[in-house]
């Protein structure tokens, strides 16, 4: 939007900010626009420097922020603007958190305001992760900082890695009305090192267990050493003093089942070392919001589903969301309890559990991520992200002359159960029906309830892709001159577009009940007609009856002999002369 961006990208240089012009150009704007996300319930994410424009590329009193709505949520966001413990995750696993994020964000683009250029410019990304994680963010952005100690303050409020302890818009906003610093702000506590380094991987300099947790994610095979050594925990024991850390790892022993694999073990692992940091599994670092967007991403690709399926099922991931879901967000105030991961993961583990229609990997995907289009085979190209979208998308291939098999399949149903949540459950019973006439009819249902609810007058092509495939329903009559009297009005419906009277058509329960009423009489009529072919043939079969009967019919040729001679004789008597 507008004209040039602040930075083009983090290596470019400029002039500095005044504390005046951070405060009143860049600061006082940005807390309406989160003030106005956060009540609208939403969060941007990609708050940068590279990510700000001036509204008139001649002056530099008014900027603008970009758009955030092109990606998952700190997806593009660089390690410098995420908070310690969401940097340290993969992109498409950091996922959507709060605003807090937002309110960190903010206080990193403003150290680059205050510099006029990237603070960290000669560090490489792993240097600026280990030092944040050695001397905290502030210390990393704003080393020997020369302002006055006001703008100090709220840089230390926004840029302070514990969640809980960051600064809310209610703290930035007193702030910049009043001037001062909150009296209610807790001090960061500092980092515990250890009185002597922990070796590993050839390093000898790692004392905070913050530390080391990173580098066994970048390291995970080496790892895999110290698992049932006692050589970790005597290190924390004896050099970091850190009785918590002691107690945590012998409640892990309770949490990790004695069949647990490598990486459920190296996942308890990292979280008592680094708590509150990313999930690791199997080369991947995932925060809890952002297992919902990974997962998803995995059903996108086809990979690692079954890999993240175990995850999600381990009770040691289980164990440390429940953990996280205790720490309250100071952040989010406004966060209900259902939108929590822990209040997810446990419908997910229902979900994993049914492997019926309706349930399994599909279903876990859409519940996780309501941004993801359904990605079923046959629409996937549709990019279909409401209900409309699938309607419309079916009708397309509907008029087509080649077309699936069925117009419903796991993702689709599991994309509607997932949208459209207070749809009647007997809607879905007999979606996976052995029969394919109840197949049909179930599949006739749920579209033609879901045409009528968002009122989409006509939907020509998938009335005739279900003319189409009818013959088994329609054949399940045995009236003839009602099967054909159905074609026709079936092709009349096709026309119409109208998937309920469709529906009703051949879901009609009086014409399935005339039908089997007839169905029954014509058995009847069967049953006699077989009883008396079988008293016939008893007769016959009777010597008495069969002798009888013989001499009847020997009698009449007799009979018939004897009436064409003397026939034949009157004619040559009369017309011989």
């Amino acid at each position: 939007p507008g004209g040039q961006s602040l930075m083009s990208s983090l290596d470019d240089v400029f002039k500095p900010w005044s504390e005046d012009q951070i405060i009143s150009v860049f600061l006082s704007p940005m807390l309406e626009i989160l003030t106005e996300l956060k009540r609208l319930n939403k969060i941007h994410r990609a708050i940068r420097p590279t990510n700000i424009y001036f509204d008139h590329p001649s002056r530099q009193d008014s900027i603008l922020l970009g758009e955030c709505l092109s990606s998952p949520h700190g997806y593009d966001q660089g390690i410098m603007f995420e908070p310690l413990s969401y940097a340290l995750a993969d992109p498409i696993g950091r996922g959507a958190s709060s605003i807090s994020n937002d309110l960190f964000a903010l206080g990193a683009t403003m150290a680059f305001l205050l510099y006029g250029r990237n603070p960290c410019q000669s560090m490489t990304s792993q240097q600026i992760l280990e030092n944040r994680i050695e001397h905290g963010t502030f210390e990393t952005y704003c080393p020997k900082m020369k302002s006055s100690a006001k703008l100090s303050d709220v840089l230390k409020g926004l840029l302070v890695d514990d969640e809980a302890q960051r600064w809310t818009l209610k703290e930035l906003s007193s702030w910049i009305i009043n001037g001062n610093t909150p009296s209610n702000i807790t001090q960061p506590q500092p980092i515990k090192r250890a009185r002597r380094p922990f070796l590993f991987n050839n390093r000898n300099d790692i004392l905070t267990t913050t530390l080391l947790a990173q580098e066994i994610r970048q390291n995970p095979s080496q790892a895999l050493d110290l698992i049932g050594k006692t050589e970790l925990l005597m290190w924390i024991k004896n050099s970091l003093s850190d009785s918590q850390k002691v107690h945590k790892f012998q409640d892990l022993k309770a949490v990790v089942p004695k069949n647990a694999i490598a990486s459920e073990q190296l996942l308890g692992i990292l979280q008592v070392l680094d708590p509150g940091g990313p999930f690791y599994w199997q080369g991947r670092s995932i925060t809890g919001p952002g297992l919902g967007m990974y997962f998803a991403k995995a059903v996108c690709d086809n990979d690692r589903v079954d890999s993240l399926a175990t995850l999600f099922m381990s009770p040691v991931l289980f164990y440390y969301l429940s953990d996280a879901a205790l720490v309250e967000k100071r952040g989010d105030e406004d966060k209900s309890e259902e939108d929590s991961p822990m209040s997810k993961f446990q419908v997910i583990r229902a979900l994993l559990g049914h492997k019926e229609i309706g349930g399994g990997a599909e279903r876990c995907a859409y519940f996780l991520c309501p941004t993801l289009p359904c990605l079923s085979p046959s629409i996937k190209s549709f990019n279909c992200l409401k209900i409309t979208d699938v309607l419309m998308a079916l009708d397309q291939i509907g008029a087509q002359s080649h077309h699936p098999d069925y117009p419903l399949d796991r993702h689709i149903i599991s994309f509607v159960m997932t949208r459209e949540k207070n749809l009647h459950q007997r809607l879905f019973l007999g979606l996976d029906a052995k029969s394919s006439r109840k197949r049909l009819v179930s599949m006739f249902k749920l579209l033609a309830e879901l045409q009528q609810r968002h009122r989409i007058p006509k939907l020509p092509g998938l009335c005739k892709w279900f003319m189409d495939l009818s013959e088994p329903v329609i054949n399940s009559y045995r009236n003839l001159k009602w099967r054909e009297h159905l074609n026709k009005k079936l092709l009349e419906t096709t026309n119409s577009g109208n998937l309920m009277t469709m529906i009703r058509l051949l879901d009609n329960k009086k014409a399935v009940e005339s039908d089997y009423i007839g169905l029954q009489e014509a058995l009847r009529e069967v049953n006699y007609l077989e009883n008396s072919v079988k008293g016939i043939v008893a007769t016959l079969s009777n010597p008495k009856h069969y002798g009888e009967r013989v001499g009847q019919i020997n009698a009449m040729f007799i009979s018939s002999l004897l009436s064409f001679g003397f026939i034949g004789g009157y004619f040559l008597l009369k017309v011989m002369p």
